[in-house]
């Protein structure tokens, strides 16, 4: 290996080993061969594929570590980036034996699985791990049907062969690791309680709180969700109509639940009570005032 691309071994405290290396990757040049008299050809450059710290851009994968090995880690867990730009995706396909799945950095993006007519949709944003190249569920005697939206362009990382070594070592970050994707399953399974309440304005405003707690932000008016999703997209995460979520969330606006706050929402006042049986809910609490030129969803 020459001297400028030598490996620094990266120790994790007490770890008995090397568990990962970082290898410099700076520009390298092609050799040229130039016959006698000819023109000097311009050297070829190779650059390195673009990469990110996965715990510096997502810092809570490292709770549990030590001080040491947390500054450790965040140099050898370089993963490769994804960029998402548009508004269809189709995400890479990785090898799934060796590669534990793809991490959301900043992207919003929706995975709707649709069985014959019906649609449901997903949401997955910043922190979760996704492993799309499972699917589809060929064991199923009506195989669903997947695809992807993206609600927000952004960043997401391959957690690769060498990330996913360097896991194993630590059982603080297999358990940090594995907890997103039991984090995913918890959401769908909340969510599936949603779509089983009586009525959509119910579902509509328990949803709305619901990404409130994920993605919101407190604010003197009251909690804002930064972004903004149709009204068919809605319907397809709570399972009701178009028609249905518009008129819930019509009736939200008049009582001053629910107010659109430039891309996004603004919730007003604080969290409701769960819903009754019979499909009504409490919007008890104390409310905040409305900012001035905030409009109805």
């Amino acid at each position: 290996m020459e001297a400028d691309q030598a490996e620094v071994p990266v120790h994790l405290a007490d770890s008995g080993g090397t568990v990962g290396s970082i290898v410099a990757a700076p520009e390298t040049e092609v050799a040229e061969t130039r016959t006698p008299g000819a023109r000097r050809a311009r050297p070829i450059v190779t650059r390195p594929d673009p990469t990110v710290s996965l715990l510096i851009e997502d810092p809570d994968l490292a709770y549990g570590l030590s001080d040491e090995d947390r500054r450790l880690a965040e140099r050898a867990f370089r993963a490769p980036l994804i960029r998402i730009d548009s508004a269809r995706w189709n995400p890479p396909n990785c090898d799934s034996s060796t590669t534990f799945g793809l991490i959301v950095l900043d992207a919003l993006l929706g995975r709707r699985v649709l069985v014959g007519r019906a649609v449901a949709t997903e949401l997955l944003g910043p922190g979760d791990v996704l492993r799309p190249w499972d699917e589809p569920l060929h064991s199923h005697f009506i195989p669903p049907e997947h695809n992807w939206r993206v609600f927000r362009p952004g960043r997401a990382a391959v957690i690769d062969e060498h990330v996913t070594r360097l896991i194993g070592v630590r059982p603080a970050l297999v358990l940090a690791f594995s907890g997103r994707l039991l984090r995913r399953v918890r959401s769908l399974a909340y969510l599936n309680a949603i779509g089983h309440l009586y009525s959509v304005e119910d579902k509509v405003r328990t949803l709305l709180w619901h990404l409130a707690s994920t993605y919101g932000r407190v604010t003197p008016y009251g909690v804002k969700i930064p972004f903004r999703l149709t009204h068919e997209v809605l319907g397809e995460i709570v399972g009701a109509k178009r028609p249905s979520v518009t008129l819930a969330l019509t009736h939200l606006h008049e009582r001053g639940e629910v107010l659109r706050d430039g891309v996004g929402w603004l919730l007003m006042g604080e969290r409701p009570a769960a819903p009754e049986s019979s499909g009504t809910a409490s919007a008890g609490g104390v409310r905040h005032r409305a900012p001035t030129g905030s409009r109805g969803p």
